[in-house]
């Protein structure tokens, strides 16, 4: 769906993000980060029942659920989801990685589904 294009971003305060810097919407510092980088297409792997810590506008009248970051609990453990490019000899990315990995169970997570669990795993090669 995002061959439809996009309207721009919503960023939730959230602990994953960390110290990054955001306005509540992509800007300056996600530039390299999102440029060429796909969104996520929520709805067929299941993550669209919260909101996505970071929300992809998508064009009227289309409207798919797409986003950038997605946190899930799994027992005792996170999955987070992520469509950044982040390329490692990026000072952003790099700055990223690290607030995702410090923000990681701060904050209360909605459980994964199994069913989403699967299609995650088949998307990846993994199942």
């Amino acid at each position: 769906p995002y061959e439809d294009g996009q309207n721009g971003t919503v960023i939730r305060d959230h602990p994953l993000l960390g110290g990054f810097p955001h306005e509540g919407f992509a800007d300056l510092s996600f530039f390299r980060l999102i440029d060429g980088a796909p969104p996520l297409s929520l709805e067929p792997l299941g993550l669209d029942d919260e909101d996505p810590i970071v929300r992809v506008i998508h064009r009227y009248p289309v409207l798919h659920p797409l986003g950038y970051l997605v946190e899930r609990s799994w027992g005792d453990g996170r999955l987070i989801v992520c469509a950044f490019d982040l390329q490692p000899s990026w000072q952003e990315a790099r700055y990223l990685l690290q607030c995702l990995a410090e923000g990681a169970g701060r904050a209360p997570a909605r459980p994964l589904s199994r069913e989403s669990l699967e299609v995650l795993m088949g998307a990846t090669g993994e199942g």
